[in-house]
């Protein structure tokens, strides 16, 4: 599975989802923080050859939309 195919697994499951507050509040910072979360991933799977703790795409976009959906 491509990392394209898990960015859009993710974004799925946020577009599923009720954002948090802070999400609500400031979407603009959020998709920022996003953005930076998925670029920084990327860019550690490319410089290493291989997912941050062999975390698959599919579940850090996962973990990453429940993280700013999530209000528990």
């Amino acid at each position: 599975m491509t990392s394209d195919r898990g960015v859009e697994l993710g974004m799925a499951t946020l577009a599923q989802t009720t954002p948090t507050g802070p999400v609500s509040d400031d979407p603009e910072a959020a998709a920022t923080v996003m953005q930076s979360a998925m670029i920084g991933y990327w860019l550690a799977t490319r410089y290493f050859g291989a997912p941050p703790l062999d975390i698959a795409p599919e579940r850090f976009t996962t973990a990453l939309a429940r993280l700013l959906t999530d209000p528990r």
